[in-house]
């Protein structure tokens, strides 16, 4: 399990603590009704292992986590990596910790050789500001890309 600390906070790589990924699952279903599989292989491709924010204390608090999935690429068919949830309970956010979540999840993927991920957000500054790239503007939510190897 790969982790990056900070004085406060870890960020926890969930893909050998099957008993976290259901604490993050159970909290990102709080915020949304359903979830697509986040781990393991789909539709042929690798998909990098959830990761957890845990507030360092003796309890390690779950505070927020993110997620991956698969689907289409935008206006294509060839499926692709996606983020495909990002929490950070509302007492804890203002502190970095989407941020750090989000460069964390850009690492993972380089590791598995993904070229490309892909979100679908109603925050697209918070990825512009780590360089990802508008692909589609819908009314509510963007679509962004962001290129992780070569």
């Amino acid at each position: 399990m790969e982790n990056i600390e900070s004085n406060e906070f870890t960020i926890l790589d969930l893909k050998d603590t099957p008993e976290r990924v259901e604490e993050l699952r159970a909290l990102l279903l709080q915020q949304w009704a359903s979830l697509d599989p986040f781990e393991g292989i789909h539709a042929n491709l690798s998909v990098p292992a959830p990761l957890a924010v845990y507030q360092m204390s003796a309890e390690q608090l779950l505070v927020g986590g993110l997620a991956f999935s698969t689907y289409a690429k935008p206006r294509t068919t060839e499926i692709a990596v996606w983020v495909n949830a990002l929490f950070i309970h509302p007492e804890w956010r203002g502190r970095g910790l989407a941020k750090r979540l989000i460069q964390r999840a850009e690492l993972a993927a380089k590791k598995l050789n993904i070229v490309e991920i892909f979100v679908q957000s109603e925050f697209p500054q918070l990825y512009e500001s780590l360089d990802w790239t508008p692909v589609e503007q819908g009314t509510t939510e963007s679509t962004l890309r962001k290129m992780v190897s070569a």
